[in-house]
């Protein structure tokens, strides 16, 4: 794995994103106890992940070029590529849903 330490910003990025969701989710949870409020938090629960992905794109625009300029050049424009896709994306989806262990 010649460039595996290459990509720990992008991967301590991501981390720390998927960690501040939960946070926020169980801290949005922690504090809604009132049951008649309910309808409330499943809206702001459901809007946590967009808010968060906003701050993770302008996240990743900073550290990708980092990465990419120490990649071969194939690889540096394969990453351009991706990252260029998975910024436009508009919508959620289940990844690895047919394997829910990870295995």
């Amino acid at each position: 794995m010649k460039h595996a330490g290459r990509s720990a910003p992008a991967r301590v990025v991501i981390k720390d994103a998927a960690f501040d969701v939960l946070t926020g989710m169980l801290r949005l949870i922690g504090e809604h106890t009132d049951t008649s409020q309910e309808p409330r938090m499943v809206h702001r629960l459901e809007g946590m992940p967009d808010e968060r992905f906003q701050h993770l794109r302008d996240r990743m625009d900073a550290v990708v070029p980092q990465v990419a300029a120490a990649l071969p050049p194939r690889a540096a424009e394969r990453l351009s590529y991706e990252h260029t896709r998975w910024a436009a994306t508009t919508s959620w989806e289940l990844t690895n849903a047919a394997d829910p262990c990870g295995t």
